[in-house]
């Protein structure tokens, strides 16, 4: 057998063994220790088929391991389902530039097709690369004439001769015994949905992994250098300079109506709008948000097309460039004010958070790039965005965007406004200390509305006091409650359940 085919085989088998491991951890929901558990085991599985087969791990694409481990920890921290789809999508995508730069080339210096192409070869080594492992890397016709393979023949064909002999005697035995006929149906009960399902997953995982792990391990490719700038559709600044200019003074005339409505105060801005505070923040902040996150791919592609023929023709596009980079910047500040009346005049939610959060990302990716593609260092940019990316996301980790949630809407209570108990409630575990701890700051009937809903979810924990239902030692707690979670499956713990549980096992009079 050559070392190719050797190589094959334990691939295959570590790509089954995996697939076998992750049925066993994700089957369980939600989602926390297993993910975990199941990113750091992929992780080392990848470093162990490399030192098995004697591959050198010298490409940038080995650190993006760090991320998966680290976003799949992060299922064990946080209980937010949508801080669990961002963290989900940044392991895909390291993963998937995992794969591509394992064994060679970097990830710090690349044109964004590049990396667009990197990506779309993984999903689709993922997807078809077992195929080829099976049918081309593995050289079965090795196989029969070995010691070992005869022998599992051998056995094969014995088992087959042995199965209808067993089917008869056995048949006979439990006709003459109930005792043993009872014993053998309670042996060979099975429920075919739940054996189907777990193949299915099994052959899920193993199948798109083995794909995976032959993609980051194989032999280097030769790059395929890219085309000549004079063969690739471009235009000259005459073009696009009037495009981005034209932009420039639309957004200028946009932003000239803005510089009342930000600094003129509320009366100014109803005045002037003639509109309520409401239909003014609701009239266009997702409009303005939509719009910053148009400027930046439009200006890359604008760069990408520019055929910079002279030092001032790069300068001139340069200033139009950073012109709408400037103004767009006031756009987004025309829409965190109007972020600002929204959380002033109905509260904070999940959807606003997060667009805030996204416009927070997307002012630091302007930064970037102005720092890196109008400097004419373009092939810098989309790593740094990557990284900044993943730094935001570790950010809204730390800084549990459910619990700021909670302590922002309580703290609109000393100004007079009423608190959404219905809303509140529909968070996540990540939610819950805050909320018990605010409880003393509530009005009778949210405190009771709120303490009646932790009640029911975990009817031990809640003891008799002021507006609280009386107090059931004996109570059983509901599915789905935080008992089950506490002593339930231990594939879905994570960080912040527990310390819900711990916060719903506090008094709170």
């Amino acid at each position: 057998m050559n070392t190719e085919s050797r190589f094959g085989l334990k691939l295959l088998g570590t790509a089954v063994a995996l697939g076998v491991i992750s049925d066993l951890l994700l089957r369980e929901t939600p989602w926390g220790l297993n993910v975990a558990l199941l990113t750091t085991v992929l992780a080392l599985a990848l470093i162990g088929l490399a030192r098995w087969g004697g591959l050198p791990l010298a490409g940038g694409g080995r650190w993006m391991l760090l991320p998966v481990v680290g976003f799949g920890l992060c299922f064990a921290w946080r209980d937010s389902i949508a801080l669990k789809c961002c963290d989900m999508l940044a392991i895909l995508v390291a993963l998937g530039l995992a794969a591509w730069r394992t064994r060679e080339g970097q990830l710090r210096i690349l044109a964004c097709t590049e990396v667009v192409q990197g990506l779309f070869f993984s999903a689709l080594n993922a997807a078809f690369g077992i195929v080829l492992l099976v049918f081309k890397d593995i050289q079965w016709k090795e196989f029969p004439g070995s010691h070992g393979s005869r022998n599992a023949i051998a056995i094969g064909r014995g088992l087959l001769i042995a199965l209808p002999i067993l089917l008869v005697f056995g048949g006979l035995f439990m006709a003459a015994d109930a005792g043993f006929e009872h014993a053998v149906n309670r042996l060979f009960r099975f429920d075919l949905e739940t054996i189907l399902s777990h193949l299915f997953l099994i052959g899920f995982f193993s199948w798109t992994l083995a794909g995976f792990l032959r993609h980051a391990l194989e032999t280097p490719q030769p790059t395929v250098p890219p085309l000549p700038r004079d063969q690739i559709f471009t235009l000259g600044i005459l073009e696009l300079g009037t495009v981005v200019g034209l932009l420039d003074l639309l957004f200028l005339a946009f932003v000239g109506m803005q510089v009342g409505y930000l600094f003129g105060g509320k009366s100014h801005l109803f005045a002037i709008s003639g509109l309520t505070a409401a239909d003014y923040a609701r009239r266009g902040f997702f409009e303005l948000v939509a719009v910053a996150a148009l400027v930046l791919p439009f200006l890359l592609l604008a760069d990408w097309l520019l055929r910079k023929e002279s030092p001032r023709i790069a300068r001139l596009f340069q200033g139009l460039s950073g012109a709408l980079v400037g103004l767009t910047f006031a756009v987004m500040c025309s829409a965190a004010q109007r972020l600002w009346l929204y959380h002033v005049g109905f509260g904070l939610t999940e959807t606003r958070f997060y667009v805030a959060a996204f416009m927070f990302w997307l002012a630091t990716v302007f930064i970037w790039f102005a720092w890196t593609v109008l400097r004419g260092q373009r092939q810098r940019f989309l790593f740094g965005t990557l990284m900044s990316a993943f730094a935001c996301l570790g950010l809204l980790h730390l800084l549990n965007p459910d619990a700021f949630i909670v302590s922002a809407n309580v703290a609109r209570l000393q100004h007079g406004h009423t608190l959404d108990a219905g809303y509140i409630l529909g968070l996540s575990a990540d939610a819950t200390p805050a909320l018990t701890a605010a409880l003393p700051q509530l009005s009778p009937d949210a405190r009771a509305r709120v303490v009646q809903t932790l009640w029911q979810e975990h009817p031990r924990m809640i003891p008799a006091g002021d507006g609280n239902p009386p107090y059931r030692d004996n109570s059983p707690a509901p599915a789905g409650s935080w008992s089950a979670v506490r002593h339930g499956d231990w594939r879905t713990w994570s960080w912040s359940r527990a310390a819900a549980y711990r916060a719903l096992s506090q008094p709170h009079q």
